[in-house]
C-alpha cells in the first residue's frame, strides 16, 4: 500500500481459472513492506491519591515483677605482703643564687634620719656535711 490508497494489482500478474485445484488469483498488496513511522502520544497521569491512615497505638500496660536476689560476700581476705622501701639516698649538691636587698634605717615621725642599704646576691649552698673542728662533739 503506497500513498494510503486502495490496493492495486500490478499488471505483470497472471490470473488462472480452472485447473486441478480450482481457480487461483494472486494479488500482491505489499503487506511485507509495512513500516511504522510514528507512534501516537500516550499521556499517563495520577489524578487522585488514595488516602492512607495508619493508627499505631502501642503501649505497655503491665510489666512483670522481677524477683532477683543476689548475695555477694567476701568470706576470706588473703594476706597482702609487700616489701617497699622508700628512702632519699642522696640530696644532690646544688648552689642557689637569691637576689637580696637589705635596708637598715632610723626615722622620726616618718622622716628618715639615717639609713644603710645593702644589695646584692645571697647564696644557699648544699654540699656534703663534713664536721669542722669546732663542731666535733666528743
Amino acid at each position: 500500500m503506497k500513498g494510503g490508497g486502495a490496493p492495486s494489482i500490478p499488471s505483470d500478474y497472471t490470473f488462472k481459472f480452472g485447473g486441478t485445484a480450482g481457480p487461483t488469483i494472486q494479488i500482491d498488496s505489499e503487506l511485507d513492506n509495512i513500516h511504522v513511522k510514528e507512534l501516537p502520544r500516550f499521556e499517563i497521569a495520577v489524578t487522585e491519591y488514595v488516602p492512607v491512615t495508619v493508627n499505631s497505638n502501642i503501649a505497655v500496660k503491665e510489666l512483670p515483677q522481677i524477683n532477683a536476689k543476689t548475695e555477694l560476700a567476701i568470706t576470706e581476705i588473703p594476706p597482702v605482703t609487700s616489701n617497699v622501701n622508700i628512702a632519699v639516698k642522696e640530696v644532690p649538691e646544688q648552689r642557689v643564687h637569691i637576689p637580696a636587698h637589705y635596708q637598715l634605717g632610723f626615722s622620726l615621725f616618718g622622716v628618715e634620719i639615717w639609713s644603710v642599704s645593702l644589695c646584692g646576691e645571697t647564696q644557699a649552698i648544699n654540699e656534703k656535711y663534713v664536721p669542722r673542728r669546732t663542731e666535733d662533739c666528743k
